[in-house]
């Protein structure tokens, strides 16, 4: 687990594991160069299986590649500062793993929760077997069906596809699950083993745009090493900055950006809300804003945009 400025959250996520059916593990938490109370906060537990770490602000990426390498266990069982995992997590994953040498990746089901810890309502909770997660994360048509911090990934083979590619930020899952996807299998059980928060602090929220992109380019790169074409993200400084451009200039030309901000707009508007309410109150709020309209369908030409991509970087 890496921590950044966590303090509103982190006590609840550590005892969340320190509380795990499963006792035997170690628990390491990286503390990447927080200014606020977390440092105070992971010392405030005594318990020989957390290894703290501190280190200068470096990121996410880098720390959990940290992380890896400190690592001693056969699995690898990601966590974030401001999620809660339920007591029985670890022993069903564990025994799901140990019963299926093929799984690489195992992720579980989640519900969501609000900044205070309330369920919103929202939660991914069905099975998915290997290709149909494939194609989630492919087609990335509303939530992928594996969610990062519910997983739990054998380490060897986190090693064997070089951990997480600092060039792919708040994106650096669903690149290394396309990676291990070549090499073993993905699974996504349906228990409900992760209350995953949302709030305003979240990347999903603070980094839409550089989400949206870095995930564009996740799939191009995919399809491009499924080409048997050079991968994108081991270019040189300087033509990973080229391609990049052309990422960008295509997002804008299918609209996506907006897409994406008229999808934030109807969601904040429409949450809580259910059935015939939700519908009424959707026409209400396109009526007012048909510029939205537009970005809406937009969204809809996401595959679109990769196609284009790499059809372009496939050609040169």
């Amino acid at each position: 687990m890496s921590v950044y400025n966590g303090e509103h959250y982190l006590a609840q996520a550590i005892e969340s594991i320190l509380n795990q059916t499963f006792q035997d593990f170690e628990f390491i938490i990286i503390n990447d160069g927080s200014t606020d109370r977390s440092e105070e906060i992971i010392k405030s537990y005594d318990d020989d299986r957390i290894i703290l770490i501190n280190q200068q602000h470096k990121g996410l990426i880098y720390s959990l590649n940290y992380g890896l390498q400190k690592a001693k266990a056969k699995y690898i069982a990601r966590m974030d500062g401001d999620d809660i995992s339920l007591p029985d997590r670890l022993a069903i994953q564990l025994s799901f793993m140990e019963k299926h040498d093929d799984i690489g990746v195992l992720g579980t089901g989640c519900q969501f929760i609000d900044h205070l810890g309330f369920l919103t309502g929202e939660k991914l909770n069905r099975q998915g077997e290997h290709f149909e997660i494939l194609n989630s994360i492919l087609k990335a048509k509303g939530y992928v069906s594996i969610i990062h911090p519910t997983v739990m990934i054998r380490k060897d083979l986190l090693l064997r596809v070089g951990g997480y590619n600092e060039r792919f930020p708040v994106c650096e899952d669903v690149d290394l699950f396309l990676r291990i996807a070549k090499i073993s299998k993905l699974h996504v059980i349906p228990d409900m083993l992760l209350l995953y928060r949302l709030h305003q602090e979240s990347v999903s929220v603070t980094k839409r745009h550089i989400q949206l992109q870095s995930g564009i380019i996740t799939r191009v790169c995919y399809y491009l090493r499924e080409k048997g074409l050079k991968d994108p993200s081991l270019y040189d400084e300087e033509a990973w900055k080229q391609f990049r451009r052309i990422v960008d200039k295509t997002i804008r030309l299918y609209g996506l950006y907006r897409a994406d901000d008229a999808r934030i707009q109807l969601s904040s508007q429409l949450s809580g809300d259910k059935g015939l309410l939700k519908y009424l109150k959707f026409l209400v709020f396109i009526a007012f804003r048909p510029h939205l309209i537009v970005g809406l369908f937009a969204k809809r030409k996401w595959n679109l945009a990769i196609n284009r991509i790499v059809n372009e970087i496939s050609s040169r």
